[in-house]
């Protein structure tokens, strides 16, 4: 992106190391969308994991039972090298050496830093404290997690075609200035080259960058 806006802004690549700084940032905020991506992942493969541990409750198995049967269901449905399987070996080997079910997987939303295997935990060590009906809280805890994923769920279908449109809405410049560059050879050399074109591409660029903010703000809500 940054060589793309280089030689289309300024024809030249002597801008790189200047474009190389908002580069280098792009490329954080990139690292961060993806790690947002894993983690919502991971929630999703959470839930139905609590789903198949309250199927598990209601079968007559123990919490740390329901949730070591609970690795078949999830092999079947996200494959052995999904997150949620590895995650689920880390807790096994974890309760083979003693450690409570409730601290595995408390550290595992420290380290996944996931709001929704946060508040399990919470709920967890509340119920192991109470004496309360686990079975029935694990169970109220599945259902209102499928609910809250479904929402979620529903308004990511309602935002994709909308992303697409952003997506398009990004490109269009290159392909109109390719475009005109290919009918009209020459057309835009009066802008590149001296201190007007230089100041005049530059506020375009501006502004584009401006746009492209807006378009990712817009489009990437946050949906807890």
């Amino acid at each position: 992106m940054v060589m793309l806006f280089s030689w289309t802004f300024y024809r030249s690549f002597w801008a790189l190391p200047v474009l190389g700084i908002w580069g280098l940032r792009r490329f954080q905020r990139e690292q961060e969308r993806l790690k947002e991506q894993d983690r919502q992942e991971l929630d999703r493969q959470f839930q139905e994991c609590i789903l198949s541990v309250a199927a598990g409750l209601k079968a007559g198995y123990s919490i740390e039972n329901a949730f070591r049967e609970s690795e078949k269901d999830m092999v079947v449905l996200f494959g052995r090298k999904s997150v949620i399987v590895g995650e689920l070996q880390e807790i096994y080997g974890g309760m083979e050496n003693n450690i409570s079910l409730e601290k595995l997987i408390r550290d595992l939303s420290k380290r996944r830093d996931s709001n929704y295997i946060r508040e399990f935990a919470e709920i967890l060590t509340v119920a192991g404290k109470t004496g309360g009906n686990l079975v029935e809280i694990i169970g109220n805890t599945a259902e209102v997690f499928q609910g809250r994923m479904a929402a979620k769920a529903e308004i990511q279908d309602v935002l994709s075609g909308k992303k697409l449109e952003g997506n398009i809405m990004k490109v269009i410049p290159f392909f109109l200035m390719a475009y005109v560059q290919l009918d009209n050879p020459g057309y835009f050399d009066p802008l590149y080259h001296n201190t007007f074109g230089v100041l005049l591409m530059t506020a375009c660029l501006g502004v584009y960058l401006l746009s492209l903010h807006l378009i990712e703000r817009i489009m990437n809500i946050p949906i807890s």
